[in-house]
């Protein structure tokens, strides 16, 4: 694959939060001067292995990649899921010297845009328009990240089941709920089970309960709240 099809993905980039308030004409030259390339993984591909060292961070330009942390009894947990636009492993390049605690596996055929950490301090591009945005939105990503990493530990230190899922089904629902009131979750039955650290039978046999409890009614990975409960909150 050519190591600069930035106009292929034009699209995808200028969506990216990366790039925001920069310009088409500008993305490509930006990306041309820090020398990003891109790499075409397979389903299942592991992208960055956990304890691997990272001196660069990756843009999804198709596909979806899923960042899991394993843990010595064989046990996964997702920590993240990401889609076309999105940015990944940020916190991992500008801390080099800290192993990745994650697999980040791409979940289907996956185009990613790798960047060099290290490349966006060159003066040339500290010195640019383009480049002072990037920092800027390079920040405050890493500051949602934080803020992504601070909720996974809120669901995290909540004991009850079902009050851990009513508490993640509101945060989806405070994001992306239409008018009649529903909403998607970024996970099938398995990976919701995995980023909330539970069975995933017993999640199962939960929602079906909230279900039959008409509290929730749902649809594979679409969900509405029903009565007047939870809409005050979103």
């Amino acid at each position: 694959m050519s190591n600069n099809p930035v106009k292929k993905y034009i699209k995808e980039l200028s969506e990216c939060a990366l790039f925001a308030n920069v310009n088409e004409n500008d993305i490509i030259s930006f990306t041309e001067i820090i020398g990003a390339h891109t790499k075409l993984c397979g389903n299942g591909e592991i992208i960055i292995h956990q304890d691997e060292l990272l001196d660069k961070f990756g843009i999804v330009l198709s596909g979806t990649v899923t960042a899991v942390r394993y843990n010595t009894s064989g046990g996964s947990t997702v920590i993240a899921k990401h889609t076309a636009s999105s940015v990944f492993g940020e916190l991992l390049a500008c801390h080099s010297a800290q192993p990745s605690p994650v697999n980040v596996v791409a979940e289907s055929d996956t185009v990613i845009m790798f960047i060099s950490y290290s490349e966006l301090f060159k003066d040339n591009v500290l010195c640019s328009k383009p480049g002072v945005a990037v920092f800027k939105n390079l920040a405050s990503l890493m500051s949602a990240q934080y803020f992504r990493l601070e909720k996974k530990l809120r669901y995290m230190s909540i004991p009850s089941l079902r009050d851990r899922i009513i508490e993640f089904l509101i945060d989806c629902a405070s994001t992306n709920a239409a008018s009649d009131y529903t909403f998607s979750v970024p996970f099938d039955r398995e990976g919701m089970a995995q980023y909330l650290n539970v069975n995933r039978s017993a999640l199962s046999r939960e929602l079906s309960k909230m279900k039959k409890e008409h509290i929730i009614d749902y649809n594979k990975n679409s969900f509405r709240f029903l009565g007047d409960s939870f809409l005050g909150d979103f």
